[in-house]
């Protein structure tokens, strides 16, 4: 890790790795809350309290290293940037089969391939697999693609204020691609990497955890891990917060209702993955997207506004954690 230099007292871990919340640390949160909060950053949180502590308030960051494996990102990316030059010129049209043909998907990952370095930050083996797999996941991902469908927008900046008790909270994520489809408006994510972060089957259902999380106040049993372990992530509730209070999506809202939000999985097979599903009833999704997923971001914002004690969240994730040193 880098030296980082801490606008705060060294912050006191009680032996299980949790941080107290001293005057100081409370005034680097407050400063960060202050700003706008991206989906992703949310998704941090709810993964380990002490982690997003350690990378966003006292700012240490990973040694920068020459890859030696795989750059993930960077494959992410350049999907990302293919899949939005090849539905750029139908925005605002109903897209048929056919008008985007896999010949012009390997066309374009062969163009944003030659472009960058990525192909040098490679090893051997991944650059020749790359080349081989990456015009498949797209043949794929186009199968894959509905019928008939309206793309809306694509990487669209979407924001929304979040008001909760006297505090206002400003939330800002990107939407890789809004379309309209017959059962309403849908968002889809891109993932190059891990999709499985699916609710439980039983989250959005589950009255107990819904109550202790309306009732937590500090100081009281924490339902934050019970949270996390129901909602692996908060990415696509929130992306549908946004779109539904962003202003500028009014007009689309005007056309058709808010219905879904998708993982689009491009590292394997090209599916979409849906949080809510095609068999969720039309009172059900409502009651979602306009109760359940607000009292949800309340208590997440509340939580990081509130909580007393940062506490670890021991997962296999903390085997990969930059910042495992810090817990005993």
């Amino acid at each position: 890790l880098e030296a980082a230099v801490f606008p705060m007292t060294t912050p006191p871990a009680a032996k299980d790795g949790s941080i107290e919340r001293t005057p100081e640390i409370d005034a680097g949160m407050d400063a960060l809350l202050a700003k706008p909060l991206s989906p992703s950053r949310l998704d941090e949180y709810l993964a380990c309290p002490v982690s997003f502590f350690h990378k966003y308030v006292c700012g240490l960051r990973e040694l920068d290293e020459v890859p030696e494996g795989d750059d993930y990102l960077g494959v992410g990316t350049m999907l990302h940037t293919v899949l939005e030059r090849a539905f750029a010129p139908y925005v605002g049209q109903i897209l048929h089969p056919g008008d985007i043909t896999p010949e012009r998907l390997e066309e374009l990952f062969r163009e944003e391939l030659g472009k960058g370095r990525l192909l040098d930050s490679l090893p051997a083996q991944s650059r020749f697999m790359l080349e081989a797999a990456g015009p498949k996941r797209l043949r794929d991902f186009l199968q894959r693609q509905p019928e008939v469908t309206e793309v809306l927008q694509l990487e669209h900046e979407a924001s929304a204020v979040f008001e909760n008790g006297e505090r206002r909270f400003t939330l800002s994520g990107t939407l890789d691609r809004l379309d309209r489809r017959p059962e309403g408006l849908v968002i889809l994510d891109y993932k190059s990497g891990n999709t499985s972060k699916q609710p439980h089957a039983s989250f959005w259902n589950d009255e107990e955890l819904w109550r202790q999380m309306r009732e937590w106040r500090p100081g009281q049993p924490d339902p934050l891990n019970a949270l996390a372990d129901s909602l692996p992530s908060i990415q696509l509730p929130c992306y549908l917060y946004l779109c539904a209070h962003d202003p500028r999506m009014t007009a689309f809202l005007r056309l058709s209702p808010l219905a879904d939000a998708a993982w689009v999985q491009l590292a394997e097979k090209g599916e979409e993955i849906s949080l809510l599903g095609e068999d969720a009833a039309e009172e059900e999704r409502r009651t979602i997207i306009e109760e359940r997923i607000p009292e949800l971001l309340s208590f997440v914002l509340r939580h990081m506004d509130e909580a007393e004690i940062f506490a670890p969240r021991r997962s296999r994730r903390c085997e990969r954690c930059p910042y495992r040193m810090h817990c005993s």
